[in-house]
């Protein structure tokens, strides 16, 4: 259990310093080098959505969409303006729809629909669009973590391990380095107890089925179980592993085929221990009625 809450802490953590805003101001910095602004409106919307003042930076960013010519990604911002004062459906609508008329950095869309998902914990669909991100631009590192984020919380912990693991290989100086690494160590004693544990399950099994093959042997030799009185024995069976004589006097109910002569009874099978199943010779009682199998 101990175990368990540290990798959640850790979890948390690393999802605290790549959600937003953070996150975001990191993803507008990766490329706005590149960028030739179409219009002033762009330019001090990208500003304010760099300063996390995502509500004012919306205005703006709609002047510069609605301009002839926008700039390629300018619905990008849009997107992520509307992720960070979480109107997400808004989010989802603008990054769908510049993944589908952007021609550059389609990446970018893939991987912030991820985190739109993400927040709202629809993790199955997040996972689907930062793999779909990393299959345009497979070392864009960002995709790779929050991806591995959401295979913990759907519980594959060995696509999160090998995804934290590639991660640092990608970004081999970043800021949560130790904090991932911690969480790798975990992981991995973790998968260790796991399979130990498959281990000792699976020596568990073979052991159980190993006494019941010996149990069935067991049973079919057993062939007699004494009846006294009008009480009842119990005694292996041939077919159904259980056989129950009974006899009047002392008699002593045979179990070995009970389920096969479960019909031999009456006065015909009885006496001084001439019945199919059924010895009476044994006390003072007289002959043993046939005994019955189950």
């Amino acid at each position: 259990m101990k175990q368990v809450s540290n990798i959640t802490k850790l979890l948390n953590k690393i999802r605290q310093k790549t959600k937003r805003p953070a996150g975001f101001v990191v993803l507008l910095c990766f490329f706005s080098s590149e960028l030739l602004f179409s219009s002033e409106a762009l330019v001090e919307g990208k500003k304010l959505l760099g300063e996390n003042k995502a509500a004012d930076a919306i205005p703006l960013l709609y002047d510069a969409v609605s301009t002839e010519s926008p700039d390629s990604h300018v619905k990008l911002y849009l997107g992520v303006a509307y992720c960070q004062i979480g109107k997400y459906t808004d989010a989802e609508q603008w990054l769908l729809n510049g993944k589908e008329t952007s021609t550059v950095d389609k990446h970018l869309y893939l991987y912030n629909l991820g985190n739109v998902y993400f927040l709202q914990k629809r993790f199955e669909e997040a996972e689907t669009a930062y793999t779909e991100a990393l299959a345009v631009y497979n070392n864009y590192s960002p995709a790779v973590l929050n991806r591995a984020n959401t295979y913990m919380h759907r519980k594959n912990h060995a696509a999160a391990l090998e995804d934290y693991k590639l991660y640092l290989n990608l970004a081999p100086a970043s800021p949560q380095k130790q904090d991932i690494q911690r969480l790798i160590l975990l992981l991995v004693e973790e998968e260790y107890i796991r399979q130990v544990n498959r281990m000792q399950q699976k020596t568990r099994d073979l052991a159980g089925g190993a006494a019941a093959g010996g149990a069935t042997g067991a049973g079919a030799a057993g062939a007699y179980s004494a009846g006294s009185g009008n009480s009842s024995g119990l005694g292996s069976s041939e077919y159904n592993g259980a056989g129950v004589g009974s006899g009047n006097g002392n008699g002593t109910g045979s179990g070995g085929n009970a389920g096969y002569n479960s019909h031999n009874t009456g006065g015909g099978q009885t006496g001084g221990g001439s019945g199919e199943n059924s010895n009476g010779g044994n006390g003072a009682g007289g002959s043993g009625n046939a005994g019955r199998g189950v």
